[in-house]
C-alpha cells in the first residue's frame, strides 16, 4: 500500500525544503482506502514515502470512531474532516492491526515540522470467511440420503424464512455479549446476503427488514432473479416483512396485507383490551402460480383444456414478541387464518412463514396445527365468545423454535429441511455474534407439488 509524497530514493535539503513549502501552502490530503474484506486481522500496514531519513518527518497511527458505511460519501467526508475522536496508537512507520481495530477506522498520518503532509484512512473490515451452508435433513417420508439444497425439478421449490434483526434493534444494550463490529449493519448484511446466495430459495420471507435496506440493499442484490412484495409495520416502526420469489418458477397473481392493529376494533367497548392490540404487527398474503416448462402456447392450450394450474398462497408474518401477550398473538394468528379461508379453499396449496414468537406448547401452535383450541388459558375469559376454528390442514416443517414454515401436506410433499442449529448458538453469550448475523437462525424447506 503506497502513499507517495516524493518519488526519489534519497532525501536532500532542497527536497526537504520543497516538502516543507508544500506542507505550508496545501491543506491536509486525505486519501480514502478500504481494506478488502478477506484481509485478516494482524495485517501489517506500512504505507511508504520517500523522505524517511529526515528526523523532521513523523509517522503516526490513530484509531477513530466506529465506521458507519465506508461506501457512504457523507460518512467518509465527515470522518475525513474530524479532528477529535482519534486515539494515538503508534508512532512507528508500520502498524499491525489487532482484533480491537475491527470495525474501526485507522488513520495513518505523516507530519513534517509539525505540519500534516498527508494521511490515509483505512476501514478495518473483519474477515467473515466463506459461509459454509448447513446440511439438509431428509423428511421422514423421503428416503434420499443427500436431498438437494435447491431442487431443479419444476415441481419442486424451496422456501426460506429469516428474521434478519433490523439495524434499529441491534444495539449493545440488548446484545452486550456481541462484539461491537459484529453488530454493525455493514458486517451483518453481507453475512445475511451470503446465506441467501448459498441456499438460493425460490421463495424468501424475511422479517424485521427496514424499508431503506429493503430498497437500497436487498432489491438491488436480488432483482436479477426475484420479484418482491414489502409491507412496513404500522405507525412509527421502521421495519417490516418482505417476500421475494423466483421469477423463473412463479408468476405473480396478487397480494394483500394485514394490519393487526385492526383487531382492536373488535374490542371497542373495552378500551384497555383494545389497546393491547396496538402492536403494529403485520402480514403479507401473496398468490402465485407455478410456471410451466412448456411454451406459452402450450400453457394456453392447457388452460383451455380445463386443467387447474398449480397455484400457491404464501404468507409472511411477524407476530408480537411479548410472552405476556399470548392472547394478542393468538388473535393475530386467527386473523391470518380467517383471511386465508376467505380467499383459499381447503384444497389450495398454502405456505405460511414467519417469526411467530411462539413455542410448540403455545396456543398459537395448537391453533395452527389442530384447527381449534381445546381450552383457553386462565385470564383469557374475554375471548370465550370468539370462535377459534379453521379448516386448513397445516403441518410445520420445523419443531421446537419460534420461527415456522407451515404447509398443506395434502398438496405439498416435504422433501427436506435445513438442519436447525441448537448447539453452539449460545457460546459466549448467544446470538447474534461474529458467526451468526441475527438473533434468529434461517430456516429452509424443500417441497414438491403433489399432482
Amino acid at each position: 500500500i503506497l502513499m507517495g509524497l516524493n518519488n526519489s530514493k534519497t532525501t536532500t535539503e532542497s527536497q526537504e525544503a520543497e516538502a516543507k513549502e508544500k506542507a505550508e501552502i496545501k491543506p491536509t490530503k486525505v486519501v480514502i482506502f478500504r481494506l478488502f474484506r478477506q484481509v485478516p486481522v494482524s495485517c501489517s500496514l506500512s504505507p511508504s514515502f520517500s523522505p524517511v531519513l529526515s528526523t523532521e518527518f513523523k509517522t503516526l497511527w490513530f484509531r477513530g470512531p466506529l465506521f458507519v458505511d465506508p461506501y457512504s460519501k457523507t460518512e467518509v467526508q465527515k470522518l475525513s474532516s474530524m479532528t477529535d475522536g482519534w486515539t494515538l496508537l503508534s508512532k512507528e512507520r508500520t502498524y499491525k492491526t489487532v482484533p480491537e481495530d475491527l470495525g474501526f477506522a485507522l488513520k495513518y498520518q505523516v507530519e513534517y515540522s509539525d505540519q500534516v503532509v498527508g494521511s490515509k484512512i483505512f476501514f478495518v473490515i473483519p474477515d467473515q470467511g466463506k459461509y459454509v451452508p448447513r446440511k439438509f435433513i431428509p423428511s421422514k417420508s423421503t428416503h434420499s440420503e443427500t436431498p438437494p439444497t435447491n431442487p431443479t425439478n419444476p415441481d419442486t421449490f424451496s422456501v426460506m424464512t429469516y428474521n434478519i434483526l433490523a439495524e434499529c434493534y441491534a444495539d449493545a444494550y440488548t446484545f452486550p455479549y456481541c462484539p461491537e463490529y459484529a453488530l454493525t449493519w455493514n458486517f451483518r448484511k453481507q453475512a445475511i446476503i451470503d446465506r441467501i446466495y448459498s441456499y438460493r430459495p425460490d421463495i424468501l420471507c424475511m422479517q424485521e427488514v427496514q424499508q431503506s435496506e429493503h430498497d437500497n440493499f436487498f432489491v438491488p442484490n436480488l432483482k436479477e432473479k426475484y420479484s418482491f412484495a414489502y409491507k412496513k409495520r404500522s405507525h412509527f416502526k421502521d421495519d417490516g416483512c418482505s417476500i421475494f420469489w423466483n421469477n423463473e418458477k412463479f408468476r405473480y397473481l396478487s397480494h394483500f396485507t394485514i394490519d393487526f392493529n385492526d383487531i382492536s376494533k373488535t374490542f371497542q367497548k373495552t378500551p384497555d383490551l383494545a389497546a393491547r392490540f396496538q402492536t403494529n404487527n403485520i402480514a403479507i398474503i401473496l398468490h402465485l402460480e407455478k410456471k410451466s416448462e412448456k411454451s406459452e402456447k402450450n400453457e394456453k392450450n392447457e388452460k383451455n383444456s380445463g386443467k387447474k394450474p398449480e397455484r400457491l398462497y404464501v404468507v409472511n408474518t411477524h407476530l408480537f414478541w411479548n410472552p405476556e401477550y399470548s392472547d394478542v398473538k393468538l388473535m393475530q394468528a386467527r386473523d391470518i387464518l380467517l383471511r386465508l379461508m376467505e380467499v383459499a379453499s381447503d384444497s389450495d396449496t398454502i405456505v405460511i412463514c414467519g417469526d411467530f414468537n411462539s413455542m410448540p406448547s403455545s396456543l398459537v401452535y395448537e391453533f395452527f396445527r389442530f384447527g381449534r383450541i381445546k381450552k383457553l388459558e386462565a385470564g383469557l375469559e374475554y375471548y370465550c365468545g370468539i370462535e377459534f376454528k379453521h379448516s386448513l390442514n397445516l403441518r410445520s416443517a420445523y419443531e421446537g423454535c419460534l420461527d415456522y414454515i407451515w404447509y398443506t401436506p395434502g398438496s405439498l410433499k416435504l422433501i427436506s429441511v435445513l438442519e436447525n442449529l441448537k448447539e453452539g448458538l449460545h457460546n459466549d453469550g448467544g446470538i447474534p455474534n461474529q458467526d451468526h448475523p441475527s438473533d434468529h437462525v434461517e430456516l429452509v424447506a424443500n417441497f414438491q407439488f403433489i399432482s
